[in-house]
């Protein structure tokens, strides 16, 4: 008799315990909460630094590109920019932002991501 008492007291407590719950539960979905995750960040511009560099024929400098989103907050995480160069025949952009020098001249070289552009000299 004792046991089924306290099962009996159990399940009346049970629903009381459960009102007096204000915390998430498992099936917490977070759409209706203050906390939820965050939005996806909005891209609004790429910056090379720096914007000008003299390379010189075989040798490498590195460049870094800086994605700037729509808070003004610079990002230079691994994303997957493209480099190129306008001239080839003076430097070549190898992956990652490095450019290679080849021969005496002037290239502009360009960072895209997202359908953002920037250019360095």
């Amino acid at each position: 008799m004792k046991g089924l008492s306290r099962l009996v007291i159990g399940l009346l407590a049970l629903p009381l315990l459960m009102a007096c719950d204000d915390g998430p539960t498992a099936l917490d979905t977070r759409q209706d909460r203050d906390d939820a995750l965050p939005a996806e960040r909005v891209w609004t511009s790429i910056q090379i630094v720096p914007a000008s560099v003299i390379v010189e024929a075989g040798s490498t400098y590195q460049l870094s590109a800086f994605i700037v989103d729509s808070e003004d907050v610079a990002d230079s995480g691994d994303h997957r920019i493209l480099w190129w160069s306008d001239n080839p025949d003076v430097a070549v952009m190898l992956p990652h932002g490095e450019v290679r020098g080849l021969a005496r001249g002037y290239a502009t070289v360009t960072a895209r991501f997202n359908g953002l552009e920037a250019q360095a000299l």
